[in-house]
Protein backbone atom coordinates (compact mmCIF):
# COMPACT_ATOMS: atom_id res chain seq x y z
CA UNK A 1 0.00 0.00 0.00
CA UNK A 2 1.45 3.25 -0.79
CA UNK A 3 1.48 5.97 1.88
CA UNK A 4 1.84 8.63 -0.37
CA UNK A 5 -1.22 8.22 -2.56
CA UNK A 6 -3.25 7.67 1.24
CA UNK A 7 -2.19 11.04 2.36
CA UNK A 8 -3.08 12.37 -0.89
CA UNK A 9 -6.21 11.60 -0.73
CA UNK A 10 -7.93 14.77 0.30
CA UNK A 11 -10.93 12.79 2.36
CA UNK A 12 -7.82 11.02 3.95
CA UNK A 13 -6.11 13.42 4.58
CA UNK A 14 -8.43 15.39 6.05
CA UNK A 15 -10.05 12.46 8.31
CA UNK A 16 -5.98 12.25 9.40
CA UNK A 17 -5.63 15.73 10.34
CA UNK A 18 -8.78 16.04 12.35
CA UNK A 19 -8.15 12.81 13.95
CA UNK A 20 -4.83 14.10 15.00
CA UNK A 21 -6.00 17.40 16.01
CA UNK A 22 -8.96 16.05 18.61
CA UNK A 23 -5.85 13.61 19.72
CA UNK A 24 -3.55 16.25 20.64
CA UNK A 25 -6.57 18.24 22.82
CA UNK A 26 -7.03 14.81 24.82
CA UNK A 27 -2.95 14.68 25.24
CA UNK A 28 -3.07 18.14 26.20
CA UNK A 29 -6.06 17.56 28.48
CA UNK A 30 -4.52 14.29 29.89
CA UNK A 31 -1.46 16.22 30.52
CA UNK A 32 -3.14 18.96 32.28
CA UNK A 33 -4.88 17.21 34.73
CA UNK A 34 -2.04 15.07 35.79
CA UNK A 35 -0.24 18.10 36.24
CA UNK A 36 -3.12 20.26 38.10
CA UNK A 37 -2.86 16.86 40.41
CA UNK A 38 0.47 16.43 40.90
CA UNK A 39 0.72 20.29 42.35
CA UNK A 40 -2.40 19.55 44.61
CA UNK A 41 -0.55 16.99 45.87
CA UNK A 42 3.02 18.52 46.40
CA UNK A 43 2.10 21.59 47.83
CA UNK A 44 -1.12 21.14 49.82
CA UNK A 45 -0.88 17.06 50.79
CA UNK A 46 -3.23 14.25 50.11
CA UNK A 47 -6.08 15.52 51.96
CA UNK A 48 -6.77 18.07 49.66
CA UNK A 49 -6.69 15.91 46.48
CA UNK A 50 -8.69 13.27 48.40
CA UNK A 51 -11.32 16.43 48.90
CA UNK A 52 -11.10 17.60 45.64
CA UNK A 53 -11.77 14.33 43.93
CA UNK A 54 -14.48 13.83 46.26
CA UNK A 55 -15.84 17.39 44.59
CA UNK A 56 -15.43 16.05 41.48
CA UNK A 57 -17.24 12.94 41.81
CA UNK A 58 -20.25 15.26 42.93
CA UNK A 59 -20.20 17.51 40.37
CA UNK A 60 -19.58 14.66 37.79
CA UNK A 61 -22.90 12.40 39.49
CA UNK A 62 -24.91 15.86 39.58
CA UNK A 63 -24.30 16.22 35.99
CA UNK A 64 -25.02 12.97 34.75
CA UNK A 65 -28.78 13.40 36.57
CA UNK A 66 -28.94 16.61 35.13
CA UNK A 67 -28.49 15.51 31.57
CA UNK A 68 -30.99 12.53 31.74
CA UNK A 69 -29.76 11.13 28.27
CA UNK A 70 -30.23 14.68 26.45
CA UNK A 71 -26.62 14.89 25.51
CA UNK A 72 -26.73 11.40 23.30
CA UNK A 73 -30.09 12.43 22.23
CA UNK A 74 -28.61 15.80 20.79
CA UNK A 75 -25.42 13.70 18.58
CA UNK A 76 -28.30 11.81 16.93
CA UNK A 77 -30.59 14.86 16.17
CA UNK A 78 -27.80 16.76 15.23
CA UNK A 79 -26.02 14.31 13.12
CA UNK A 80 -29.17 14.26 10.98
CA UNK A 81 -28.71 15.42 7.25
CA UNK A 82 -30.69 18.87 6.54
CA UNK A 83 -32.29 18.95 9.80
CA UNK A 84 -30.60 21.63 11.66
CA UNK A 85 -33.02 24.12 12.22
CA UNK A 86 -35.31 21.17 13.52
CA UNK A 87 -32.51 20.35 16.17
CA UNK A 88 -31.99 23.86 16.80
CA UNK A 89 -35.68 23.94 18.02
CA UNK A 90 -34.87 20.77 20.24
CA UNK A 91 -32.13 22.43 21.99
CA UNK A 92 -33.59 25.78 22.53
CA UNK A 93 -36.95 24.04 23.85
CA UNK A 94 -35.29 21.69 26.62
CA UNK A 95 -32.96 24.36 28.06
CA UNK A 96 -35.05 25.87 30.10
CA UNK A 97 -36.27 22.63 31.36
CA UNK A 98 -32.29 21.66 31.85
CA UNK A 99 -31.35 24.64 33.42
CA UNK A 100 -33.85 24.49 36.17
CA UNK A 101 -32.85 20.77 36.97
CA UNK A 102 -29.26 21.63 37.03
CA UNK A 103 -30.07 24.97 39.42
CA UNK A 104 -32.03 22.95 41.49
CA UNK A 105 -29.31 20.05 42.19
CA UNK A 106 -26.90 22.70 42.46
CA UNK A 107 -28.81 24.75 45.33
CA UNK A 108 -28.94 21.44 46.86
CA UNK A 109 -25.62 20.97 47.08
CA UNK A 110 -24.65 24.19 47.99
CA UNK A 111 -26.90 23.93 50.76
CA UNK A 112 -26.41 21.12 51.84
CA UNK A 113 -22.38 21.32 51.63
CA UNK A 114 -22.20 21.24 55.37
CA UNK A 115 -24.34 18.66 56.39
CA UNK A 116 -22.88 16.15 53.39
CA UNK A 117 -19.63 16.97 54.64
CA UNK A 118 -19.33 16.73 58.44
CA UNK A 119 -22.45 13.18 58.67
CA UNK A 120 -21.47 11.71 55.63
CA UNK A 121 -17.63 12.53 55.25
CA UNK A 122 -16.98 13.72 58.75
CA UNK A 123 -15.01 16.41 57.30
CA UNK A 124 -15.79 19.44 57.68
CA UNK A 125 -13.48 21.21 55.84
CA UNK A 126 -15.01 18.92 52.67
CA UNK A 127 -17.68 21.70 53.06
CA UNK A 128 -15.75 24.32 51.30
CA UNK A 129 -15.07 22.47 48.61
CA UNK A 130 -18.48 20.94 47.59
CA UNK A 131 -19.68 24.80 48.02
CA UNK A 132 -17.31 25.82 44.99
CA UNK A 133 -18.23 22.99 43.25
CA UNK A 134 -22.32 22.95 43.61
CA UNK A 135 -22.25 26.04 40.86
CA UNK A 136 -20.22 23.41 38.64
CA UNK A 137 -22.92 20.95 38.35
CA UNK A 138 -24.87 23.45 36.29
CA UNK A 139 -21.91 24.68 34.77
CA UNK A 140 -20.40 21.25 33.59
CA UNK A 141 -23.92 20.04 32.60
CA UNK A 142 -24.13 22.01 29.81
CA UNK A 143 -20.39 21.99 28.71
CA UNK A 144 -21.57 18.55 28.16
CA UNK A 145 -24.70 19.07 26.25
CA UNK A 146 -22.88 21.45 24.07
CA UNK A 147 -20.05 19.10 23.06
CA UNK A 148 -22.42 16.75 22.03
CA UNK A 149 -23.86 19.05 19.85
CA UNK A 150 -20.48 20.10 18.07
CA UNK A 151 -20.38 15.93 18.07
CA UNK A 152 -23.35 15.33 16.27
CA UNK A 153 -22.74 18.53 13.62
CA UNK A 154 -18.74 16.89 13.61
CA UNK A 155 -16.51 19.52 14.84
CA UNK A 156 -14.48 17.54 16.64
CA UNK A 157 -12.50 19.96 17.56
CA UNK A 158 -14.35 21.74 19.36
CA UNK A 159 -15.97 18.50 20.82
CA UNK A 160 -12.47 17.63 21.80
CA UNK A 161 -11.65 20.76 23.70
CA UNK A 162 -15.03 20.92 25.57
CA UNK A 163 -15.13 16.92 26.12
CA UNK A 164 -11.23 16.20 27.06
CA UNK A 165 -8.79 19.06 27.04
CA UNK A 166 -10.36 22.44 28.07
CA UNK A 167 -11.31 21.69 31.68
CA UNK A 168 -8.11 21.05 33.23
CA UNK A 169 -6.08 23.27 30.96
CA UNK A 170 -8.02 26.19 31.96
CA UNK A 171 -8.08 24.79 35.41
CA UNK A 172 -4.23 24.65 35.27
CA UNK A 173 -3.69 28.00 34.58
CA UNK A 174 -5.81 29.29 36.85
CA UNK A 175 -4.44 26.97 39.80
CA UNK A 176 -0.56 28.38 38.96
CA UNK A 177 -1.74 32.14 38.69
CA UNK A 178 -3.14 31.90 42.17
CA UNK A 179 -0.51 29.80 43.77
CA UNK A 180 2.52 32.27 42.49
CA UNK A 181 0.75 35.41 42.12
CA UNK A 182 -2.10 35.38 44.96
CA UNK A 183 -1.75 32.81 47.48
CA UNK A 184 -0.90 29.22 48.81
CA UNK A 185 -4.52 28.49 50.48
CA UNK A 186 -5.42 24.85 49.90
CA UNK A 187 -8.85 26.72 48.99
CA UNK A 188 -7.46 28.13 45.87
CA UNK A 189 -7.10 24.41 44.18
CA UNK A 190 -11.13 23.92 44.11
CA UNK A 191 -11.29 27.92 43.10
CA UNK A 192 -9.40 27.15 39.93
CA UNK A 193 -11.24 24.39 39.10
CA UNK A 194 -14.50 26.42 39.54
CA UNK A 195 -13.01 28.94 37.39
CA UNK A 196 -11.54 26.99 35.13
CA UNK A 197 -15.20 25.22 34.46
CA UNK A 198 -16.70 28.54 34.48
CA UNK A 199 -14.43 29.75 31.45
CA UNK A 200 -15.20 26.34 29.50
CA UNK A 201 -18.78 27.34 29.95
CA UNK A 202 -18.82 30.84 28.51
CA UNK A 203 -16.05 29.03 25.73
CA UNK A 204 -18.93 26.98 24.71
CA UNK A 205 -21.78 29.25 24.43
CA UNK A 206 -19.55 31.42 22.02
CA UNK A 207 -19.53 29.24 20.07
CA UNK A 208 -22.75 27.36 20.08
CA UNK A 209 -24.30 31.47 19.28
CA UNK A 210 -21.72 30.93 15.77
CA UNK A 211 -22.86 27.85 15.04
CA UNK A 212 -26.83 27.75 16.38
CA UNK A 213 -28.00 31.42 16.29
CA UNK A 214 -29.95 32.77 14.24
CA UNK A 215 -33.31 30.52 15.12
CA UNK A 216 -36.55 29.96 14.06
CA UNK A 217 -39.60 30.16 16.25
CA UNK A 218 -41.18 27.16 15.12
CA UNK A 219 -39.75 23.55 15.12
CA UNK A 220 -41.31 20.14 14.04
CA UNK A 221 -40.19 18.23 16.98
CA UNK A 222 -42.00 17.99 20.21
CA UNK A 223 -40.22 17.98 23.58
CA UNK A 224 -41.41 15.20 24.65
CA UNK A 225 -39.87 12.21 24.15
CA UNK A 226 -37.99 13.92 21.33
CA UNK A 227 -40.44 12.74 18.99
CA UNK A 228 -41.25 14.02 15.58
CA UNK A 229 -44.34 15.68 15.29
CA UNK A 230 -45.33 18.96 14.17
CA UNK A 231 -46.50 21.98 16.66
Amino acid sequence: MNINKILKNNDISELIKKGGISLLIRIIGFIAGYIFMYYTVKFFGAETQGRLSISFSFMIFGSLICRLGIDTNFVKIFAIKNNLENAKGIYFKMFPYVLFITFLVSILIYFFADYISVNFFNDAYLGTFLKWTAPCILFFTFILLNASVFRGLKKNTLYSFLFNGGRFLFTLIIFLLFYFLINENPISVVVAHSIGVFLLFVFSFIYIYKYLFPIKSKSTYEVKGLSLIHI
